[in-house]
């Protein structure tokens, strides 16, 4: 898919991954639509930035965990840009808990932001690309799904079943020339990631025990996603950006 001139929407894009992912989209001439739910002047800033690229777009507030709050960005951004072409839910958060301690809200909530969401913005944005005749949706898993870990049974879950319904959906679509992948990262250094790992010194500690030495950059995810974005014979992939993490 030509990127230059598309309209794509980047859920939980005030930060992180997802920032870089808009950024990306917005190098490449896409107007974006930058989701966020707490982090409103972030998100103004990351607009900021992809206007000053000589695009457009805009922000929207919306917990994409529920439904009617995802068909609110979906409408959003139709109202604004006329369609939708590239679709990417990057939001997510993180959680470390043994089940034996973990409260039903912790697990509902975990699954309900990461596969929930994947489902509500499919749902919604999916009827615009079968008129346009294309589009590319991208899920954001993560290597846990594949490689996973003690204390983390909720978020290996819901990444996992990200998987699952990235790849079947990608059967369902492929007759309307919609293609959906899907980006597994392993550790990147994010604001999040340095709260887990207690700064700098702990994510450099943490990249150690990668095989490539280190821990990835944001912008590496975005390139990889820009990637499946643009080849328009992948569908149903899983791509692993996580420096060999998933292999020790």
């Amino acid at each position: 898919m030509e990127v230059k001139g598309k309209v794509a929407v980047v859920s939980g894009s005030s930060r992180g991954i997802g920032k870089a992912i808009a950024l990306a989209l917005a190098n490449e001439g896409a107007n974006v639509v930058i989701n966020y739910y707490r982090s409103r002047e972030k998100a103004e800033r990351v607009l900021e930035e992809i206007r000053s690229r000589g695009v457009d777009g805009i922000t929207v507030k919306a917990d994409v965990s529920d439904y009617s709050q995802a068909s609110y960005l979906i409408e959003e951004t139709v109202k604004a840009f006329g369609t939708i072409h590239i679709l990417v839910h990057c939001a997510g958060i993180y959680q470390k808990k043994p089940l034996i301690d973990m409260s039903f809200e912790e697990w509902d909530r975990m699954i309900k932001i990461h596969l929930y969401g994947a489902y509500n913005l499919a749902k919604h944005a999916i009827p615009h690309m079968v008129k346009n005749g294309e589009g590319a949706i991208i899920t954001v898993s993560s290597q846990r799904a594949i490689r996973p870990a003690a204390n983390i049974t909720h978020y290996a879950a819901a990444k996992a079943g990200v998987i699952a319904f990235t790849k079947a959906l990608a059967l369902e679509l492929a007759p309307y020339n919609i293609r959906v992948n899907s980006i597994a990262p392993g550790p990147i250094d994010t604001d999040l990631l340095r709260e887990i790992y207690g700064g700098e010194e702990g994510v450099k500690e943490r990249g150690k025990k990668v095989p490539l030495g280190r821990v990835g950059k944001p912008e590496e995810v975005a390139e990889a996603v820009l990637t499946l974005i643009k080849n328009d014979f992948i569908t149903g992939a899983v791509l692993l950006v996580d420096g060999g993490a998933s292999l020790v």
